[in-house]
């Protein structure tokens, strides 16, 4: 199955309180920093971008998003003293490694363990997975969660009846999995039993949705990227679509992990650093598209 994906690219950040800026340069870039942009990116707001994400970009790259890209009604009144100031603080130096760490490597984070579940468990959960066909796409059976939103109308609404008003307050912890720190939004995809999630660093697990024990894992290699912020997955007949932080698109076979297909999207001018934009939306699959 072919599909064609339609994606969020994000390719500038908000910045807070822009229009009562001076004229005067910043004498200390961390206090302007602290009173125009904290507000959205310390911590990080919506879709706004945090610090660590924003050090994947160049410093020539934010100037020009303040100065003549997407945020330049929001920097109107900065100086070109002040905009020098928060570009150099916010993004990284020519020739700087991606995530602004030695080597030019993102930072890392010790990964959690997880249960795996028993081998004649994963094989019946996974062995049971039936394509999903457009015609599932367009009506899921009511215990899956086959899009981002479930339905292509975006209610997020599910028509189980086993949790009603009578009985919600008794709600219990089920169970509950750690995941690795770091950037991450997603919705779970949920299919036949089968939950599957994509947590940081770009990784996807396939889990039972009953207790959280792990089927299977996958690790995109990012190299010097740093990861951003995922929205989720999406399926498609036998395939998991993953969104990657180098703006890739991978399909893995939903029943063992292992990567199908490779698409990268490309860049066209004037665009020409991926380091300025993120993909972070799941992937919207409609009919056989």
């Amino acid at each position: 199955m072919k599909a064609v994906i339609s994606a969020a690219i994000l390719s500038g950040f908000m910045m807070a309180g822009a229009s009562g800026a001076t004229a005067q340069p910043a004498a200390d870039p961390e206090t302007l920093f602290t009173a125009r942009c904290g507000g959205c990116h310390e911590p990080a707001i919506g879709e706004a971008p945090d610090r660590l994400q924003l050090r994947t970009r160049t410093s020539g790259d934010i100037a020009a998003v303040l100065t003549n890209g997407s945020m330049q009604a929001m920097a109107a009144g900065l100086s070109a003293g002040d905009i020098g100031a928060l570009a150099k603080l916010l993004g990284r130096a020519p020739g700087e490694g991606a995530a602004g760490s030695p080597g030019g490597r993102a930072p890392s984070f010790s990964a959690p363990s997880y249960a795996s579940a028993p081998a004649d468990v994963a094989d019946r959960l996974l062995k049971g997975l039936r394509p999903v066909t457009p015609a599932a796409m367009q009506d899921p059976a009511p215990g899956d969660w086959l899009h981002w939103s479930r339905t292509n109308d975006g209610q997020n609404f599910s028509p189980l009846r086993q949790i009603n008003s009578t009985n919600v307050g008794s709600l219990t912890q089920a169970w509950r999995l750690p995941l690795q720190g770091g950037n991450a939004m997603p919705v779970p995809i949920i299919h036949d039993g089968v939950m599957f999630l994509n947590t940081h660093p770009d990784t996807v697990l396939a889990l039972d949705a009953t207790n959280g024990q792990l089927l299977w894992k996958f690790a995109y290699d990012l190299g010097p990227r740093a990861a951003s912020q995922k929205m989720g997955l999406a399926l498609a007949g036998e395939l998991l679509l993953m969104p990657t932080s180098d703006l890739h698109v991978v399909a893995l076979n939903v029943r063992t992990g292992r990567k199908v297909w490779d698409h990268e999207i490309a860049l066209s001018s004037p665009a020409s650093d991926p380091g300025v934009f993120n993909l972070r939306s799941a992937p919207l699959v409609v009919g056989d598209r």
